[in-house]
This record gives C-alpha cells, structure tokens and sequence, in this order.
C-alpha cells in the first residue's frame, strides 16, 4: 500500500474510444514497494488498459540517498479487472551533486 507520503492524480488525457490517461505519481516509496500487487489499493479502480503511470521517486530525507528516480509503467487490466503493471522506462537516480571545498559552486556536468 501506499504510504503517507505518496500522491497520486491523472496529469493528462487523451478522450475517445482509443484514449488513455497519464498518471503521475510522486512517491518516497522504494521502487520494489512501487511494483508490488496491490500498491495503488483503491486508485487502482480508476486507471484503465493503456494508461501510463509516470513515478517520481524522491529518497528520504538524507541528502547521501541520492536523486529522483524516474520510472514509467504500462497499465494492464484483464477481463476482470486485475491490474498489473509493465515497466517501460526506470531513469535511476544520479549520483549527488557536491561543491569541492575549495569551490563553493555545485559541480556542472557536461552532458555533450
């Protein structure tokens, strides 16, 4: 189940017979947490076959946690209704930006 510190709401939908909506979750549940059966409890009602769930992992409060984690899931729902969700995307969290003593400025990457 989610815990307290989880949100969950629709961020956009396409309407019509072929539509589906984009969930977004931000979350301090780990990953594994996240994909377990039952997690959405009742949310899980209104998320239909095709909707993309996108998930915003912030870690705890501990700066060493490290950053935001990304992932984006398919919905699966069968005849009956089960859900269960496919993993599309997981962006893992990158590693903490940290200033050198002797610069007080964070430390810029060049991504190219």
């Amino acid at each position: 189940m989610m815990t307290p510190y989880t949100h969950v709401q629709p961020i956009a939908e396409l309407p019509g017979s072929l539509g589906f909506t984009v969930w977004g979750v931000g979350t301090r549940d780990d990953i594994a947490t996240v994909l377990a059966p039952g997690y959405f409890g009742p949310t899980a009602r209104m998320m239909n076959d095709g909707d993309i769930v996108i998930v915003n992992r912030r870690p705890p409060l501990a700066p060493s946690d490290g950053g935001t984690e990304k992932l984006v899931l398919a919905v699966h729902k069968d005849v009956a209704g089960a859900m269960t969700l496919r993993q599309i995307l997981h962006l893992p969290a990158l590693e903490p930006m940290v200033a050198k003593a002797n610069n007080p400025k964070p430390v810029v990457s060049d991504m190219g």
